[in-house]
Parts: C-alpha cells; structure tokens; sequence
C-alpha cells in the first residue's frame, strides 16, 4: 500500500501495479515509455500529465482518470470517470462510464472502446462524426411521402441507433448510408413495372419515332420520386403510343388491297387476299407477316381473264419472231406489250393477241408464193412425168411453220430447176440424126435450113418441140438428088399434123413416110403410097367437136343469163375446115359451156358473200349450222342455184348472235329493276348500257358486259346510309358492350340487304341497335357512382375526397374511359381517409407502443374493448379516437418491484430514538413494469415488530403509500428494516438492500414542437405568420403563397419554416452561422415539426406572433437537461476525516461500489472499510477503535 500520492517520471520504463499494489493518494503519470502503465491494484484518482501521450490500461481500481497533456492517449479496461483538460486523442480500447471535456477543449476519439456517458457541454468527436452528422441531416431532410412505408421505417429505425463509440458511429453511419441506398421511392413499384413492360418491347418491332420516345422516356431521371411518378407517366405515354414498325407498310398494303374488286379477279386468289385481310395484327410479327400475307396474295390475284391471257400468251411464246414477216410479227409484239393492269385489260390482251395470232405471217412466204406462182405457169404437159412428179409433191409439202414453208420453197425451186421439157429426148433423137448428116450426100438447098434449126433456142417445151420439129423437118427435106417429087409430096404430109387427125388416118401417112427411099424407085413408091395416105387423113378433133355440139345443144337458152349464152352461139358458128379449127371451135363450144352463168347464179353470189362474212364464233351452233347446210346446197343447174339462194337468204335471217342469250337474260334483269330503288347516278349507268347497239357479236357481247357491269354497279338508294351505319357499326368492339346490347347489333349486321327495302330496313335495325348500345363497364360504373354518393364530403380529408370528386368528373364517353373511371373511382373510394383518421391513427400509433403486460388487466382491457369499436364512418372515427385516449389516459402501470427491504440501523442497543417513525422516509422508489421509477408519497407506517430501542435486533415496518391512480401496486408492499446494533468494537454501517445498481446519468433531451395537421396549401390569400425566438434570436416566419404541391403538405410547409431558419442565420452569421444554427424545421404527411440540434434546456425556443396557434397547439418547446435523479452521494466521516462517495456509474456488480468507495476513502485518508455483505448490500466499518463511523450527506437516507 502506497499512502499519499504516487509520482511516475520513467520514460524509459514499463510501469505495472501489481494487484497488491493499493494507492490512497494521486497517481501522477509523468513520463513512461510507451504503450507501459498497467493498473492490476488499486489506485485512486490518477492524472496523466505525458506530454508525448501513453497508454493506460485498467484492470483493477481506479478513481477519476484526469489528463492534462495533449498527447494521445489509449484507454484499456474500464474508467469510472475520465475529465480531459486539454484537447487531445483518446483511443479508447475499453470502456470509459463517464468523459467529460474542459471548455473550449475538443476530444478525438478513436478505437473500438465504448463512452458510455459525455456531458452536453463536452466537445468529443468521434471518428466519422461529421460524416454521420452530415448524413443525418440529408436523411431528415428527405420527405417520407416520397418514399415506402417499409423502407422509410428503416430510415427511422437506423437514425436511433445509439453513439457512445467510434464502431456505433461507424455502425449508424453504415446504416443509415445502406438504408439511404435502398430507400424505395413511393412511385417505384409502378415505375418498375412500366420499366418492364418497356424492356419486353423489341425496338425493331416499332417505327424508330415511336420507340425513340419511349427510349427518351426510359432515360428521363428518377432521383426524386417526383421524376420518379413523371418518368413512370412517360413511359405509360410511350407505351400507348408505339407504332409497330411494320403498320405503314401494312396500311399501304391494305389501302392497295382496298382498292382492288373481286369480280376483276378469280374466286381462288381473291379469297387468298380475304384470308390475308382477316389475319390478327397485335404484334409488329403478325403485322409484318400480314402485310406480307398481303402482297403475297395481292402478286398473287389472278384476273378472271387471266387463264385466257396466258394460253394466248403460250400461243403467242412459241411464235419465233424470225418466222414471220416484221409487219405481222409486230402486231403480236404490240398486242404482247399491252397493259394488263386490270381484267377488262386483260380480256382485251388476250383478244388482241388472238386475233395477231390469226394473222402472222410466216416469213418465207413471200418466196414461197413466187415459187408457186413459177411452179403454176409450168403446164405439166411441157414436162416429162418424172421431173414434173417432183414439182408437184414439192407443192403438197406442208407449210405449218416458216421452216416448212422455207423448205418447201427450196423443194419448188429445185424441183423447177429439174424440169426436164416433154419433147426433150426427141429432140436430142433429132439432134443425134442431123449431126450424122454430110452436108455432101444433100443438096445445099435442102441441108442449108437442117443447119439453120440446129441453131434454134430451146428454153420453153413449145421452143424445143419447134426445134425438133424444124430438125426433123430439115433432116426430111434433105432432098437426094432426085428427091423433089418425094419431097414435094412429104412436103403436103409434113404439113399434116399427127394430132389433127385421126390415128389410124394417120397411121397410113406415116407407114408410108416409113417407106424406104434409098433409091429413086423407093422414093416414086413412097411417093405415091404418101399421096394416097393423106388423101384418107381425118381431123383428130372431129369427134371432140361433135361431143361438144351435142352438150351444146342440150343446153336451154332460158336457163342461162344472155351474157353467158351468147358466146355458146358464137363458137357454134365457127368454122371447122382444119383440125386446128375443129379443135379451136371445140374449145370455144366448152369454154362457151363453162362459162355459161346460170340464171339465179348473181342472187346466189351474193348471198354467198354475206355468208363469208359471217364469223361462225359470232353466232349459235344452232342458228349457224343451218347456214353451213344452205351453203354446201349442189348449184349444178340454175333450179339449184335458185333453191341454194333461198337456203342461204333463209339462213342468213336466222342467224342468232352467240352473245343474244346473254345479252336477253341481262335484260331481263335489268327490267326487273325499279329505278326507284337505285341511286340516279348508278341506275344511269344501267340505262345508257339498254341504249347501246347490238348489231353484230361484238356490240352485244359489249352491250351485255356493259349491263351486267351496271346490275353489278347499281347502288341501292338506301346503300349509303347503310354504309354510314356499317362503319359506325365497325368502330364497335364487341368487347365494350354489354353482351345483350351487342347481339341486337350483331343480329342487324346479319339482316338481308338484296332489296332497297332490305338496305333500308337493315339501315334502320343497325342504327337501332347502336342507339341501344350499353357500355359492358356501365353496371360497374353506377355500382361505384352510387358508392360514391353516398359519401359526405365533410366526413372526409379533403385531398382523398378531392380525388374521388375528380375521379367522378372524368370522361366517360367510350367504355375504356367507363372502366377507368370506375377503377378511378374504386381506387378514389379505397383511398378515403376520415376527416379525423390522423387522430385515430395518432393514439393507435400510441397503444402499439403500450406493453400490455405493464398494466393492470381491468385498466388494459379498456384499450382493448376501445380498439374494438368499429370506424367504418368518421363519427365512429371521433367516438373510437377519444375512447382510446381516454383508456390511455387511465391505464393503471403496474409496478414490477419495490426492491429487496431497505434496512436502516438506527442506533445501539439502549442508544436508538424512541420515535424512530419519524425518522423513516416519507417516500419509497418503486420499480413500474415499463422500466421507469416512480417515487410514491409514504403516509405513515406500521408497526410489525413491536419495536424496542434497547434492544438489539431487526425491526420491520410496512409503509402505507398514497397510490397514484395510474399506478397499480400489483400486490407489492414496501417494507423497511429497522435495526437496534449492539455496542461494536469497530463501529459500522451497513446499506440498505440496493434494488438497482444503476446510479448513472442520462443524457439531457432536445426541444421540439410538432404542428397540428395542415389542413391547406394555399395561403395567397390566408397568409399567417409567426416567430419563433431562441434565447436573443428572434425568426420570423411568414407563408403568403401555394405550397409546392411536389410533397405533402407538412413536407412543403417544413420546408418554408427550414427556409426562414436558414435565411436568418445565414444573414446573421453567414456560412458558419448557417453551418452551426440551433433549430430546424422538417415535415412528413400533413405535419412539421420544429426543433433544435442541441439538447437539454439551453435548446428550448418559443413562438409568438398573430398565428402561431393555427400551426400549433403550445408556444414552447422545452428541452431537458441531463437526469442525475438516478445519482447518489454521501460522505462517511471517521474522526475528522470525511470523504464524498458519489455512485454516478452502472455497475454491474456490488464488488465495483466497494472498490470506489475504499479508493475514495483511502484518497481522502478517512480510516474505514467498505465489505460486501451479499450481492445487494455492503457495509463500512470504521478502522479506528472506539471511533464511530458517521454516514451523511445528501442520499444517506436512500442507501443506508
């Protein structure tokens, strides 16, 4: 034991009190080497006085810590009380109860340690203080309106966690900042679920415009909840108004599909277009694959004169333009290239080609008609067999295709140039005798001419027949010497011709022609024998000629036209004395009997020409066959002719066209349509077709298209309106309506529309049922409009009742606006709040913080049968608000303990007061079930012992106690112990039974006032004003303007009263009088709340002014300072000596109060010792004989 002060100056050394080790005085901490002094002992008050800074640990006893260096400083172990006088670094490793800072001094504080307990005044900074307060400031400064619920209850739950050391600050601030980073702003949800309604959207599926302005919104900030609402807002906008990327392609597709009829086309490929039409739309997919679907069909429409078109177009692609002259090939090009952009012009096409078809002309026929022509001068007579066969089969080759006709023109013109003439060979005979003549064996008389003909031409038949002839006839004119009679007499032979006569008259010239005329007898014999044959010669054509007479004069002159019976007479007259003559006037008699024209044959021929006029596909089979008949009639004699004619005139007039049947039965429709019933422009139409001509096919297959286009084309007179009705009809969604009213509507869509009268009452039925037409949302809308009226505005807010009025205003004009505002108004009707809910919600908020089990059954139950009033109008609202508060108001707490029997010693035996009543206390501390204490008033107490102060002993005395009505004793009763000593050698003092070890301090509070709900947000015209005056500081605060409709209305009008605050220390102190200003003012719902960043009474305020009771209900907002209730002091004196304990800490077990309080008795040298008697109590027993130990001091009384 060291008695007096203990002085440490070893700044080299390590310093540690052994447990053994106790200091009564000062320990005085110099200089020691780092990180050295370890108290194990026990020691009272200790002062470091290091100016480089130490550590100092305690586990053992220590009294008040004090250090006056500036040098930092570690804490180990646990310190009573720690002062710091000069400004320094604490790091604080263990737990220090109680740090006080000197004024103007400022403390750092590091370490993983706990500070239990800093004065208000006490300058201490933990680390990450400023950066917590800073964020705390943030924090409060948000608007909870703008933020769940949840999530800002996290907020509220991580701005109470408690500060007494550098890992709870570093803690609070984590928290806060976590709780910062996940706050959830009001309108999240709804934006989220916009967002992912926008990420399921592929931008490719919409025109770069509309996705663009949802990317536009998709970036628009969302740091506030504000732009949070309005972001989601956008994106809904957006939403509505994307445009499938694929829609202008569709609608030009459709437009083009529109304006296609089906008649122009055939039913198959019309209906693929139909199909196409019908396909759904609700996706950029299905409308790409639509529009597709629809040009497919739309290339694919075949016109209804399509499949003619195309066989023509076969035809007409098998034709090699090489083929065929320019002139008529040019013609199937021309009709090729006409449009065909519609079905008439299709029809026409396929005409046009037909008909350029019909007149092609092969290319090499031109040639091929010379060489016909060339082939047809060649008279087959002038030829031999053989080489003419070949010409005529080269004629009866085909001639179908240009290359058959080139062929066959070759083949005329080879087998032209292999025409070998008739009398050929004979003349070659001739030619072959004659050039065995010697000019010598003749004379020259008779051999001059056979040298003459040999040079004859001979590029005709007639030419080589007249050579041969002149050869033989030179060979026979060779005259022998003597040959003149011979000659003479061949000479009138030569003159015969065979073919004038007959052969066998004939025959006899020629026996003797034959006869040998080697000598001269030879040539008097042939001589004569010539004489007398050509004396019996007879014409070849005589009878030829008489035949011809015959056919001539059976022929009646009557029955022929004079023109043609005149040169018959003429040719009978001719004469006939040569046969050439027989044969010319043979040949006049049968070409005169060819050419006879019978008498009926003009009539006939004209008949015959109208009917080579007629176009067989022009008309009937029926009505044409007969005409076919009539001109396959013989005409062989003049009555056919006439009867011919007949048949053919005849069958002329009753041709029918082949288009008359149609052309009929369109007429016959056209007559059963009343004009009455049609529109004048579009029964016109069918008029002017009735009026056109029909005098051939063409006109009437033209007159019946035109009628039947116009049957097809009448409108009826009541079809417009119809068609308004239709389309207004279209513009329903049957999904809007009610099913009944949709099916009246439905049911007239269906109704007939043949008849002008059909239209016009289908017209009438459409309208009808539009008329009829009900909402399918109307039912549930009046459900909710008469939910809505039973409401009583008063009964309600008005900001909750305000969005059921505009709820109630909104359009309801198509059933999707009917839905919405019954949606509207459901929502509007859910969200009611009662004019007087906040008061409701205000004393529930206080029974969920009330412990049931703190209070009496009988008081409790009160709350609970309140709680259970019903609150379905705002009058039960009122009745259920205050019957809660008046339960609250009367709930009993129970008291949980009134501690262990305090015991009081009273004296010795025979030394003790008589009345010691009057020396017990007139109030006892009891325990209540919340945790608090409450100190209840004593009236007097009973007797239970029977006490006598002579005698030695343990006394008890029960306390009758003034119940307060809120507190229920619980069957609790407070008794004291009165103690008679007997006389000791060393004189003590025992404690009473302490209930709670519990003496420390607790932390003074803040000001603050919180207003009563703001019931407006305008003040333009109700401006208020008032002043809220801190110590010298008087703030004026003033609103004359709409509060920002952005936040709540407590938010807003927290935020002009923070504004005036900030204004005024701004103005006053500038930055640093902003920075270090005492109030601030923030709000939440539809209150703020004023207060101050100090605690304790020096952060109480008041307000003045005209209007401080419109916002609040008090005027002063009063701040406490630090509870010491929970200290106790006394002295102890022995002799002269006196020490004050005071117990200002928690301690955790009685050992550590019988450690203070022997380390303050040693320090101040009173001679006594403090001894455990259990774990509630202790006792003090003077050291000194015969020497009584006094206790006294302002607490004796409580604890002894």
């Amino acid at each position: 034991m060291i008695n007096g002060d203990l002085i440490i100056n070893t700044p080299n050394a390590s310093v540690v009190l052994d447990p053994s080790v106790t200091v009564t005085g000062t320990t005085i901490i110099e200089d020691v080497a780092a990180s050295t002094f370890t108290n194990n002992g026990v020691i009272g008050k200790v002062r470091i006085n290091d100016s480089n800074g130490t550590r100092f640990i305690n586990n053992g006893t220590s009294g008040l810590l004090t250090i006056d260096t500036i040098g930092k400083v570690t804490i180990g172990g646990t310190i009573e009380e720690v002062v710091v006088t000069k400004s320094t670094t604490l790091n604080v490793q263990g737990t220090i109860k109680k740090l006080a800072v000197s004024h103007g001094q400022v403390v750092d504080i590091s370490g993983s340690g706990r500070v239990l307990e800093i004065p208000i005044d006490s300058q201490v900074a933990f680390e990450g203080q400023k950066e917590l307060e800073e964020i705390m400031k943030s924090a409060y400064a948000l608007s909870p309106e703008d933020y769940t619920t949840e999530s800002y209850n996290w907020l509220k739950t991580a701005l109470e966690f408690p500060v007494t050391s550098n890992a709870e600050v570093k803690a609070k601030t984590e928290a806060i900042n976590q709780v910062l980073s996940i706050l959830e702003f009001a309108g999240q949800s709804a934006l989220d679920t916009k967002k992912a309604q926008a990420e399921e959207m592929q931008e490719a599926d919409y025109t770069s415009e509309s996705s663009n302005a949802l990317k536009s919104a998709l970036e628009l900030p969302e740091t506030t909840n504000a732009e949070v609402v309005a972001k989601s807002e956008a994106i809904q906008e957006a939403l509505k108004g994307l445009e499938f990327a694929g829609q202008t392609a569709l609608n030009a597709a459709k437009a083009k599909a529109e304006e296609k009829e089906e008649a122009d086309y055939t039913s198959e490929s019309y209906n693929a277009l139909k199909s196409a039409l019908e396909l759904t739309e609700t996706t950029n997919g299905e409308v790409v694959a639509k529009t597709k679907a629809i040009k497919e069909a739309l290339a694919d429409l075949e016109f209804a004169g399509q499949i003619a078109l195309n066989t023509a177009k076969v035809k007409a692609s098998k034709k090699q333009e090489a083929d065929y002259t320019s002139e008529s090939y040019n013609l199937l090009k021309a009709a090729l290239e006409l449009p065909e952009t519609t079905n008439a012009e299709v029809v026409a096409k396929a005409e046009a080609i037909q008909s350029a078809l019909a007149e092609l002309v092969f290319a090499g026929q031109t040639a091929l008609n010379t060489a016909k022509v060339k082939a047809e001068e060649k008279e087959e007579a002038d030829y031999t067999s053989k080489s003419y066969k070949a010409l005529k089969s080269a004629l009866e080759l085909p001639e179908t295709t240009n290359a058959e006709v080139i062929a066959k023109t070759e083949a005329i013109q080879e087998a032209l140039t292999g025409l070998e003439f008739a009398g050929q060979t004979a003349l070659n005979t001739a030619k072959a005798i004659a050039e065995e003549k010697q000019e010598s064996d003749y004379t020259s008389e008779s051999y001059s001419p056979l040298k003459a003909v040999l040079e004859l031409p001979e590029t005709t038949n007639a030419e080589v027949v007249a050579k041969t002839e002149a050869i033989q006839e030179a060979l026979a004119g060779l005259e022998f010497t003597g040959q003149t009679a011979l000659n003479a007499a061949k000479a009138k032979a030569e003159e015969k011709e065979e073919a004038d006569y007959t052969s066998k008259s004939y025959k006899a010239l020629k026996s003797a022609l034959e006869l040998p005329e080697t000598t001269n007898g030879e040539v008097v014999a042939k001589t004569e024998a010539i004489e007398e044959a050509l004396a019996g010669l007879e014409f070849a054509g005589q009878t030829a000629l008489n035949a011809a007479k015959v056919k001539a004069e059976e022929k009646e002159e009557a029955d022929y036209t004079s023109e043609s019976y005149s040169p018959l007479k003429s040719a009978l007259e001719l004469p006939e004395t040569t046969n050439a003559e027989v044969v010319a006037k043979t040949e006049a008699i049968e070409e005169a009997l060819a050419g006879l024209e019978f008498a009926g044959q003009t009539t006939l021929n004209a008949a015959k020409a109208k009917a080579s006029k007629k176009e067989e596909a022009d008309y009937t089979s029926e009505s044409y066959s007969p005409l076919k008949a009539a001109l396959a009639l013989p005409e062989t004699t003049n009555g056919e002719v006439v009867a011919k004619t007949e048949a053919i005139q005849n069958a002329l007039a009753n041709l029918e066209f082949a288009g008359q049947s149609a052309l009929n039965a369109a007429k016959t429709k056209a007559d059963e349509k009343q004009e009455a019933d049609y529109t004048s422009v579009s029964f016109n139409a069918l008029k002017s077709a009735l009026e056109l001509t029909e005098t051939t096919n063409g006109e009437v297959v033209a007159k019946t298209e035109a009628i039947q286009s116009a049957l097809a084309g009448l409108e009826f007179a009541g079809q417009s309106a119809l068609k308004t009705a239709k389309a207004k009809a279209e513009e329903k969604q049957e999904a809007d309506y009610t099913s009944e009213s949709y099916s009246l509507l439905k049911a007239a869509l269906e109704l007939p529309e043949t008849t002008n009268a059909e239209v016009v009452a289908k017209t009438e039925a459409i309208e009808e049922a539009l008329v009829g037409l009900e909402f399918a949302g109307q039912t549930a809308l009046n459900a909710a409009k008469a939910k809505a009226k039973e409401k009583e505005e008063a009964d309600y807010t008005s900001e909750s009742y305000s969005a059921l009025k505009s709820a109630m205003e909104m359009s309801e004009a198509t059933n999707a606006e009917m839905v919405a505002k019954t949606e509207a108004i459901n929502e509007a009707l859910a969200g009611l709040i009662f004019a007087d809910q906040s008061g409701l919600d205000s004393v529930k908020s206080q029974v969920d913080q009330l412990i049931k089990e703190h209070y009496s059954q009988e008081s409790f139950n009160l709350i609970t049968n309140a709680l259970n009033l019903p609150e379905t109008t705002n009058d039960e609202v009122i009745a259920k608000t205050q019957a809660i508060q008046d339960a609250i108001n009367n709930l009993k707490v129970l008291v949980s303990s009134v501690g262990s029997s305090n015991t009081i010693i009273v004296g010795k035996a025979g030394n003790a007061p008589e009345d010691v009543k009057g020396s017990l206390p007139a109030q006892a501390q009891v325990t209540l079930a919340n945790g608090l204490t409450r100190i209840l008033d004593i009236t007097s107490w009973i007797d239970n012992d029977h006490y006598d102060p002579a005698a030695s002993g343990s006394y008890m005395f029960t306390a009758v106690v003034a119940v307060p009505a809120d507190v229920d004793l619980n069957g609790n009763s407070i008794t004291i112990e009165v103690v008679v000593e007997e006389a000791p050698i060393h004189s003590s003092v025992e404690s009473q039974m302490l209930t709670s070890l519990d003496f420390s301090t607790v932390a003074g509070t803040t000001a603050k006032l919180d207003s009563k709900p703001v019931t407006v947000d305008n003040f333009t015209n109700n401006a208020k004003s008032f002043t809220i005056v801190y110590g010298q500081d008087r703030i004026p605060v003033n609103v004359s303007w709409q509060l920002s409709t952005d936040f709540s209305r407590g938010a807003a009008m927290g935020s002009v009263v923070e504004s005036h605050i900030q204004d005024y220390y701004s103005q006053k102190g500038g930055s640093n009088g902003l920075m270090t200003r005492p109030l601030y003012a923030m709000g939440f719902g539809d209150t703020f709340s004023i207060q101050s960043f100090k605690s304790g009474s020096i952060s109480s305020f008041s307000l003045e002014g005209n209007d401080w009771d419109y916002f609040f209900d008090q005027n002063s907002g009063i701040g406490k300072d630090q509870d010491t209730s929970k200290n106790r002091s006394f002295t102890v004196s022995v002799g002269e000596k006196i020490s004050t304990i005071q117990l200002t800490g928690n301690f955790t077990s009685i050992d550590q109060i019988i450690t203070l309080i022997n380390s303050k008795l040693s320090t101040d040298g009173v001679q006594a010792t403090a001894e455990k008697m259990n774990a509630a109590q202790f006792k003090i027993t003077s050291q000194v004989p015969g020497s009584d130990i006094i206790i006294g001091g302002n607490d004796k009384d409580r604890l002894f």
